[in-house]
């Protein structure tokens, strides 16, 4: 009799259990009522000269080792060379001259692919990583920040404008080849 009871005992354990785990997982399964979901934005994070960059990753296709950039005469300062990208000839900038940094020009070895307007470049970097920021925590960057410099998170990231770099060393590339032409 003893036994029939223990068995009953351990199964109304058992159901207790379960029942508690089930409510358990239903509470945290919902939604607080009160927090609402927030959009996040992804980024590809970099170190250029001590400080922390950022581009958007919807405009980053890959990034990679190279092996090789090839030196091209006559380029402007911010082109390091040329580059093979899986078959494409790809120029490689550094983001550092862009931005107005001293220093020697010279390949790490890693660069961010990245394209816009139909333009893929590829830019030379020493670290990269990929932060997914939500977006409260993007603030406008100070009235002295670079004019390449779009937004800057709230830990002190500048989150670069890229397709404003590609559109203008484009055009100063552009209009040097013609001024070597005349």
């Amino acid at each position: 009799m003893n036994d029939l009871r223990e068995q009953a005992d351990v199964t109304a354990d058992r159901e207790r259990t379960r029942r508690i785990l089930r409510q358990r997982a239903r509470a945290l399964a919902r939604r607080p009522d009160d927090v609402e979901l927030e959009e996040i934005r992804e980024l590809v994070t970099l170190e250029l000269a001590g400080r922390r960059y950022a581009i958007d990753a919807d405009l980053v296709r890959e990034v990679l080792a190279v092996r090789e950039v090839a030196l091209l005469p006559t380029s402007p300062p911010f082109v390091l060379g040329l580059t093979n990208v899986r078959g494409r000839i790809t120029a490689v900038i550094d983001l550092r001259v862009v931005l107005g940094f001293e220093g020697v020009a010279r390949s790490s070895g890693q660069v961010v692919i990245v394209e816009t307007g139909g333009v893929e470049v590829a830019i030379d970097v020493r670290e990269s990583g990929v932060a997914r920021v939500p977006l409260s925590h993007f603030e406008k960057p100070p009235g002295d920040a670079n004019r390449y410099v779009k937004a800057r998170t709230t830990d002190g990231v500048e989150v670069l404008d890229i397709e404003r770099i590609v559109g203008d060393t484009r055009q100063s590339a552009a209009s040097l080849a013609s001024g070597a032409q005349s």
